[in-house]
């Protein structure tokens, strides 16, 4: 389904404070399945989250074992969140589960004795939901993403029940207005994922200031062990044989392992990030038959939508001028438009591409700091490294930004654009400005954008 009858989405949330102990509470009614809930693996950060779930889920799901997975947000259909056993939760599980959260917020004794009826946020409703039917559905794993942040987050709720592993992919300025202006206030936000008995706490990527703090609060609460890239392990691309390789001197170990099907090198930290969490779980005895085919086929399996999504096919793409090349993805934050422009250059550096003209196509959601988004854009001598800047917006956006308000951005850092109101427009600019030159036409800056795509491009 596209979105649960119940709650109506009004946007965000508005008393983001007490998110938690209105979760809290409403688990309680429910018996609180959140506690009946084994090994839990939570993940937080500002990029990778979604897809360091993915691959943790689908290593473990290799080495024989049954995994619940909760992400979000959907792209497509609301059940994308909840992957119960490697299946998506069906229509009728999920108007049944949020049927029954509905009922302890609306209509419970409590509710009619106290006259006062409660009022998750969607994400919270769907949160409830979502750990009612991991609950119901006994797994050996469950892996968690939060949904934004950590010291407010509907999903961080495992006081009483500590997370086997706490991820922290790479961390850097996003929701501003929640999580604070500077990366330390982030981290420490995101820091209180961590409770006292977690075993293992593993961080990708971080800046200094973020890694800082979050070893800090590791060693308050006493938490030994604790595994940091470039410290514990590490990725890199063996030049001889164009292996990626995973290496580890903390667990002993080296090998090249399956190069993600998700495309950007950005990944390749992403799935060490994964392989280091399973090896967290194998050190503790927690699993007991990792191995390389495991790791490797989890890798080959992990797909996630919106994440440099090439498109082939379809109604937009035969519009575009011959042999031209159609990604959409999901970058929404300054770290994610730095990783977005990496693989820009990358492309560009190699004599077979120098044909192809740069079209990035962006939309994005309302009050975002746009500047630093498209400063990622420009090389080191402040030049744009794309041809074409078109500002758009996402249907689906609850509150998009206004494409001109892009455009304003854009136009202050001498980047070429132009503005169009939907897809459709999007491509005719592209057109228009390619006079058939072969291209490269991103769609990013807003993960709803995919949907758009999917419903023009008639696929």
């Amino acid at each position: 389904m596209k979105i649960p009858h119940w709650p109506i989405y009004t946007g965000p949330n508005k008393d983001i404070e007490n998110a938690i102990p209105r979760v809290k509470y409403i688990l309680d009614k429910l018996g609180n399945p959140h506690l009946k809930m084994k090994n839990i693996i939570h993940i937080t950060g500002t990029k990778g989250k979604g897809s360091t779930a993915i691959y943790i889920s689908n290593i473990l799901r290799e080495c024989g074992y049954i995994v619940n997975t909760y992400t979000s947000p959907h792209i497509y259909e609301c059940n994308e969140r909840i992957v119960l056993n490697n299946r998506q939760i069906t229509d009728e599980e999920l108007y049944e589960y949020t049927e029954a959260v509905r009922y302890v917020c609306e209509e419970s004794d409590d509710v009619k004795k106290n006259k006062e009826v409660i009022e998750p946020a969607l994400f919270e409703a769907l949160t409830c939901s979502a750990f009612l039917a991991m609950s119901k559905n006994n797994a050996d794993f469950n892996v968690i993403e939060v949904g934004m942040g950590a010291i407010n987050d509907a999903t961080n709720v495992f006081d009483f029940n500590p997370p086997v592993a706490c991820v922290f992919t790479p961390i850097h300025l996003d929701h501003t207005k929640f999580l604070g202006k500077k990366v330390e206030d982030v981290a420490w936000n995101k820091s209180f994922l961590m409770k006292k008995n977690t075993k293992n706490v593993i961080l990708s990527s971080q800046s200094k200031e973020a890694k800082l703090v979050l070893l800090n609060v590791a060693k308050q609460l006493q938490i030994k062990n604790v595994y940091c890239y470039n410290d514990d392990y590490e990725v890199f691309k063996n030049e001889d044989s164009n292996e990626i390789v995973y290496e580890s001197k903390t667990f002993d170990t080296c090998f090249p392992f399956q190069k993600p099907n998700m495309t950007g090198d950005y990944q390749f930290i992403n799935a060490s990030c994964a392989i280091t969490t399973c090896l967290s779980l194998q050190k503790e005895g927690i699993i007991n038959n990792l191995s390389l085919d495991a790791i490797n086929n989890g890798i080959k399996k992990s797909i996630n939508i919106v994440r440099m999504q090439k498109i082939e096919s379809g109604e937009l793409f035969n519009k575009l001028p011959k042999d031209s090349i159609f990604y959409v993805d999901g970058a929404h934050n300054q770290l994610a438009s730095h990783a977005l422009a990496e693989w820009i250059k990358e492309f560009k550096e190699k004599p077979e591409n120098v044909d192809f003209k740069i079209i990035v196509a962006i939309a994005r959601t309302k009050g975002v700091d746009n500047r630093v988004f498209l400063e990622e854009f420009l090389d080191e001598q402040y030049k744009p490294i794309i041809d074409l800047l078109i500002c758009t917006r996402a249907n689906l956006e609850s509150i998009p930004e206004p494409p001109e308000i892009i455009s304003q951005a854009g136009a202050k850092l001498n980047i070429k654009n132009e503005i169009a109101y939907d897809i459709n427009e999007v491509i005719e600019k592209t057109i228009n400005f390619t006079k058939n030159q072969k291209c490269v036409l991103i769609c990013t800056g807003s993960l709803y954008i995919a949907r758009d795509i999917s419903f023009y491009n008639n696929n």
